[in-house]
Formats: structure tokens, sequence, C-alpha cells
């Protein structure tokens, strides 16, 4: 009913995140509870094979790890790189027990894909930057929050420019993901009670990081003067 609305600012949110834009824009109710991710787009952003692929030289990666303090939790680690436009998930890994072990086999990971630098939560105050930091490995906060990560991962894989490892367990727990709409009209997006999230955490988490980085690349402009 704006008229001075451009057209193209609902089509992209459309194209970004439907439900959100659905209710901003077109006035259509939502439920206080729904899913985030279509199994079906899961699908189509699913390479066949290979589950991890291996470092390729001349890549630069990036790294996203959701830690644990042990019991139930898992400990996620996620790498990924830019190919174009697109962020292609080179490796998810889930592990239980000792964090301080799991932490050492990460830092592994990590330096034999050349990363120096992992991003995660606020969790467990300051032991993941202690304990990776023992490595040679820094640790640093994410900017955004759970939710946040996965809004930027919905509108990632609307766009098909996410190529996601075929990972049974990540799959499952991209496709439980559950987008609630607090009292605020914020959205909140978490696993189900009971449920866990932690590879697709460390999913959302790089691919976030990626598609910041490429954001905020600058528009390079070559000018001749004669």
């Amino acid at each position: 009913m704006n008229p001075l609305l451009p057209a193209r600012v609902v089509d992209d949110a459309m194209r970004d995140d439907a439900a959100r834009a659905s209710a901003e824009y077109l006035a259509q109710f939502r439920s206080d509870i729904s899913s985030l991710i279509d199994p079906g787009m899961i699908e189509d952003c699913m390479r066949p094979k290979p589950r991890e692929l291996p470092r390729a030289s001349g890549v630069t990666y990036r790294a996203f790890t959701d830690p644990s303090g042990g019991g139930a939790d898992g400990f996620g680690l996620c790498i990924a790189h830019l190919e174009g436009d697109h962020v292609v998930i080179d490796l998810v890994r889930e592990r239980h027990g000792s964090p301080a072990a799991i932490t050492e086999e990460y830092a592994g990971i990590l330096a034999g894909y050349g990363v120096k630098k992992v991003t995660g939560d606020r969790y467990a105050g300051r032991w993941p930057h202690d304990e990776f930091g023992k490595h040679g490995i820094r640790y640093e906060v994410s900017e955004l929050d759970r939710s946040g990560l996965y809004l930027e991962l919905l509108a990632a894989m609307n766009s098909g420019r996410v190529e996601l490892p075929p990972d049974p367990k990540m799959a499952r727990q991209l496709e439980a993901l559950e987008r609630r709409t607090g009292r605020s009209g914020r959205d909140m997006i978490d696993h189900p009670p009971g449920g866990h999230d932690d590879l697709a955490n460390a999913v959302a988490g790089a691919v976030a990081l990626l598609a910041a980085g490429r954001k905020r690349k600058p528009d390079i402009r070559v000018t001749f003067s004669y």
C-alpha cells in the first residue's frame, strides 16, 4: 500500500526470507513456530560427494566452531571457502568427550587448512579463547548471535549460494531448526526442545563469515587519463 516503496525491495526480501517478508510486506499472519529450512532446499544445496574436501593450494579458508563443555552437546567445527559468490563447505566435524582433547584435534585440522583463526560464540566465557590459544589458534567471538547466523544461512541457501557436504546428521539438524516469533516480533531460531544443532550452527557461522567478507569487498574502479 506504500507507492513509494520500490518493488525490488519486496522482491529481494521475498527471495532472501519469504516467511519474514510475507509478514512484513504482504500482511500475512505467521504461526508462532515454523520450520526454517525446507528439506528440499537442503537436498538441492548438497553435493553428491565427497563428504570432506581436501585443502587446495591458493584457497583461503575460514572456520567456525560451536564449542561444548561436554555432556550431550557436541563440539562442532566447520571449514569453508568462497568460489565466486558461492560458499563451499569443505568440512564439518562433531566430537563428544574432553573439550581440551577435542580442541587440540580441531587445532590440528585448522592448521592443515592453513587456518590460524576460528570464530565462535560467547559460550563458556574465555575457555575456548584460552584453549585454542594453547595451540596457536586465535579464537574470535561472532558478531551475530545464533538467530542472526541462521538468517544469513537461509538467505544464502535461498539464493543458491551454498554447497553443503553430504552429511546426514548435519542435514537432519538443519531440517529440524525452528523459527519462533517473540512478543517483540523478533525471530528466534534454534533447535527444538531436546534437540541439537552443533553441526548446523557451525555451518551457519562459516557461511555468515564468508558472506560478510564478500559484502565488504571494495568496489575497485580503474580509470585512465590521457
